[in-house]
């Protein structure tokens, strides 16, 4: 408990010296409230306006993953991740974190947000096909936002002409919808899609 509280004021002292945090963290599992403790700690130092942007990410970072995984505080994480995104936007592991978070929230429009940045990075074709799948689902069963659904599955034809699946659940929402034109249109480019098959 001591070792612990003078890691503590050094660390509050001086958050850039991995030494104490190392030590910190290390013995933070010997302590009942250990780890809420160093979470306050690196929380407080967060405040700081003089945290150069690595630090500032390992310290949001490791405060996110303890309220995620161990405090089971999401509304914490989901914060403390976003804080860490701030200073890596495209860090995958943060971006796939926030994800989990706003899926078992139900924090719809939060996981849509999530779910573009990464279509946006994605480098594999198919993986931002299944994302923008996954955005028009969560549009269209947990929003009931047809309209943004509709555009979703749109993107994945523009990344994929001949996704039968997107067409297919364009249709059934056109007709939902009573976009009687649009379903008209969606039909002919299936079919003309079907002869240049042939």
């Amino acid at each position: 408990d001591r070792a612990f509280d003078a890691y503590a004021r050094c660390v509050r002292v001086d958050p850039s010296v991995e030494h104490a945090r190392t030590q910190l963290e290390e013995l933070c599992g010997l302590l009942d409230d250990g780890l809420a403790k160093l979470v306050a700690i690196y929380e407080d130092a967060l405040t700081r306006e003089d945290l150069e942007p690595r630090l500032q990410y390992a310290l949001a970072y490791k405060a996110a993953v303890a309220y995620d995984e161990r405090l089971d505080d999401a509304s914490k994480a989901a914060y403390l991740y976003r804080r860490a995104l701030a200073v890596e936007p495209e860090n995958l592991q943060v971006l796939d974190a926030l994800e989990g978070i706003f899926t078992r929230s139900e924090k719809y429009a939060d996981l849509v947000e999530i779910c573009r940045r990464k279509a946006e990075l994605a480098t594999d074709a198919e993986q931002r096909i299944n994302l923008q799948f996954r955005i028009a689902a969560v549009h269209e069963e947990m929003l009931a936002n047809a309209e943004e659904a509709i555009v979703a599955y749109k993107e994945v034809t523009l990344q994929d002409p001949q996704n039968r699946r997107a067409f297919k659940a364009l249709d059934r929402l056109y007709e939902a919808q009573e976009h009687w034109q649009d379903l008209a249109d969606n039909l002919a480019r299936q079919l003309q899609l079907a002869e240049t098959r042939q």
